[in-house]
């Protein structure tokens, strides 16, 4: 279980890398505008600026756990319904990432394994 400590100061690229490191292979970018299942997000609602989280939403602070069994969907509805940030799980493909958006029902693990066949 992969554990991050989240106040009203923590800054998105602190998540961001927390979780490329927790689970190599996978990256996770935050969008203005929310995604309904098995849907992408497109490149302008990305977030590019680092703030912290009281700059977006009410904060609250807490231990977020994952592992690596969760499902993509699973990581991506954490976000939203706790902190109201609207993540996307992306999987490296090659040299690319790709938002994982038909394979969100797949593990972590199922999605870091996949990222190593395409590496």
């Amino acid at each position: 279980m992969k554990q991050i400590k989240i106040s009203k100061k923590t800054k998105l690229k602190e998540i961001q890398e927390w979780f490329s490191k927790s689970f190599p292979g996978l990256n996770l970018k935050f969008y203005k505008v929310a995604h309904s299942k098995n849907e992408g997000s497109p490149k302008n609602w990305e977030i590019t600026n680092n703030p912290n989280l009281e700059e977006l939403n009410k904060c609250i602070s807490l231990n977020l756990m994952f592992d690596k069994s969760y499902k993509v969907s699973e990581v991506e509805e954490v976000f939203e319904n706790v902190f109201g940030l609207h993540a996307q799980v992306l999987r490296k493909s090659g040299k690319i990432w790709l938002q994982t958006t038909k394979t969100d029902d797949l593990t972590l693990k199922e999605q870091m394994d996949l990222s190593l066949e395409y590496a």
